[in-house]
């Protein structure tokens, strides 16, 4: 199981999240998935990046946010 590293730019776009009333019990879900290295479903488009960013994934959440993990 990977161990989750919170930065202060993710902390202010969950902020937001709530302040827009999302489904935060999805993101959770989607979250816990990810750090248990289970395949996320084919709707959130997960895929890893290329170039300086190839230790990075990215998956979409919502239409317009995009969450970025790094391997």
């Amino acid at each position: 199981m990977l161990q989750p590293v919170y930065t202060k730019h993710f902390e202010k776009d969950i902020a937001l999240c709530k302040k827009r009333n999302y489904d935060m019990e999805t993101f959770k879900s989607i979250a816990k998935l990810l750090l248990e290295e289970k395949p996320l479903p084919k709707k959130h488009k997960n895929h890893k990046l290329s170039g300086s960013f190839n230790k990075h994934k990215r998956m979409s959440y919502k239409t317009g946010l995009v969450v970025n993990i790094l391997l």
